[in-house]
């Protein structure tokens, strides 16, 4: 049986506060789960102006509550409006949304708050066949890659790199690296009885049902495709 590796990195952070409130973790302790898809150098307000897409979906019908920047200064309930770049910014570990001025966004009681990473550079989601792996390396003490074959090489276009995936991850100890290696070689050479041929790493869905145990350490992946 073939075998695939699908790994899509992409990721959202989402709120539904009982009170209206403008701010939001989005870095630091206690947000692990966000960490999972950012990788924590958000460092002034035009970095995160430049990554971050917030949805707000109103919980209700609302007079007044955007500013003037924005098609209609009302909501109305289970409307969704995409935040101006002038409506958001940094505030220590928090996303801040401005509550007031012409790009203002004053989020209601149980309104829901959608914050997506939308920096695309080296970004994006691909399946490789497992037959293809070359390699599993550590290039330093955060990162384990796992290195593909590119269709590219092997057409003989000029290639740059192989088709990469790469684990970002806390300085783990070798037991605990270890135990990633043997994840993936476990899946590619059919020791598992339950494979169902394709290994899915989705970030974007509840970690706790779909991220492999052995790779808890992780908090960031990287899907890197070779192109011409």
């Amino acid at each position: 049986m073939k075998k695939f590796i699908y790994a899509k990195q992409r990721g959202f952070i989402s709120y539904q506060p009982s009170t209206g409130t403008q701010a939001f973790k989005i870095k630091g302790a206690g947000v692990s789960s966000f960490g999972e898809f950012f990788d924590h150098t958000f460092s002034d307000n035009s970095n995160v102006r430049a990554r971050l897409k917030v949805t707000i979906t109103s919980a209700g019908n609302n007079t007044g509550n955007r500013g003037a920047n924005y098609s209609s200064t009302d909501t109305v309930a289970g409307e969704k409006t995409v935040l101006l770049d002038g409506s958001i910014g940094l505030n220590g570990d928090n996303l801040g949304i401005s509550s007031s001025g012409d790009n203002k966004y004053v989020v209601q009681d149980n309104d829901l708050v959608e914050i997506q990473d939308c920096f695309t550079s080296g970004l994006g989601e691909a399946m490789f066949r497992a037959d293809r792996l070359i390699t599993i390396i550590k290039p330093n003490a955060l990162q384990t890659d796992l290195r593909f074959k590119s269709i590219e090489r092997s057409e003989g276009a000029e290639y740059q790199t192989d088709d990469i995936i790469e684990f970002h991850h806390a300085d783990v100890s070798f037991k605990e690296h270890i135990k990633m290696i043997k994840f993936f070689e476990s899946y590619i050479n059919n020791y598992n009885k339950n494979n169902t041929g394709i290994l899915m790493l989705d970030r974007s869905l509840d970690k706790s049902s779909s991220w492999p145990k052995e790779l808890k350490s992780v908090y960031r992946m990287i899907v890197k495709k070779e192109t011409n």
